[in-house]
């Protein structure tokens, strides 16, 4: 780009009666320092500030009649290198556009290739945690390896392996509900501190259990000795020894079909009475 005007066609300072007008202003405007105004002088304050807005507005017209004129070719040139840029920006979103979509699909294949290395290098874990679940973005970065990516992978796999069978490890129910949490954030120290509150709940309900069997029998003596008639009323028996019953809540963890049916013949054997939890 040429530019043909010279700089001395722009001028230097924009010379006005500056001086003059500073000068005037100042005798004019002595008057109202200090100046105060009364309830009865209301009229004529409201009179000094419309005279006062008006002197402002036709200096301060001046000021953006002159501004119009110093940037009228500005504009003009400011409008004219615009419409040059675009004509060039044109074929730059072209091209850009282009290799977006080549870049996208680079991308879309490689993510492809991991998934595809993650569920056959690991089937047992991808059945349980879906591929998106550990991505990163940044595996697909131009700077980030194959290699570096498949190792971040094949560690990952390994570490959920190894989290999934410290789980297992707590058996029965306890491990499903603690592998249901675990899978959500694929975290060992949330299945961890879920274990620990379903062994306190656990521990709550057996000692609320225990505390309940102490009183059963308790109740059920009183409850004789009241209705017992005495050794010189009519129906008075020999007392009987009665052997006091009790309440036992537990719950079986883990037992085979054949197990649990002898278990269960042999509470009905001795005439055990007992529920389903």
């Amino acid at each position: 780009m040429i530019i043909k005007t010279p700089d001395s066609a722009f001028p230097e300072l924009i010379e006005f009666n500056y001086e003059e007008l500073k000068a005037a202003l100042g005798h004019s405007l002595e008057k109202y320092d200090g100046l105060v105004y009364d309830e009865s002088g209301i009229k004529e304050a409201k009179s000094d500030r419309a005279m006062l807005n008006k002197l402002k507005s036709a200096i301060d017209s001046e000021r953006k009649s002159m501004k119009a004129r110093c940037l009228a070719p500005y504009e003009d040139f400011e409008r004219k290198v615009k419409e040059l840029i675009g004509m060039v920006e044109k074929p730059i979103n072209a091209i850009d556009g282009q290799i977006q979509k080549i870049d996208d699909e680079k991308k879309s294949k490689k993510k492809a290739e991991y998934q595809k290395f993650y569920e056959e290098g690991g089937a047992d874990v991808a059945s349980l945690v879906p591929f998106e679940s550990i991505f990163q973005d940044k595996w697909l970065n131009s700077s980030t390896s194959q290699k570096a990516v498949e190792d971040v992978i094949k560690n990952t796999a390994k570490k959920i392996r190894s989290d999934l069978q410290t789980i297992d490890s707590f058996g029965g129910d306890m491990a499903l509900q603690c592998i249901d949490i675990y899978l959500k954030t694929l975290n060992l120290s949330d299945a961890l501190n879920e274990k620990t509150r379903l062994e306190e709940l656990q521990k709550q309900i057996e000692q609320r259990a225990e505390a309940k069997t102490v009183s059963v029998p308790q109740a059920r003596t009183q409850t004789l000795q009241m209705h017992s008639p005495g050794k010189d009323e009519p129906g008075y028996r020999e007392p009987v020894a009665v052997e006091p019953t009790y309440t036992l809540a537990f719950r079986v963890v883990n037992a085979t079909k054949s197990q649990l049916q002898a278990l269960q013949s042999f509470l009905k054997d001795h005439n055990i009475t007992f529920e389903r939890a």
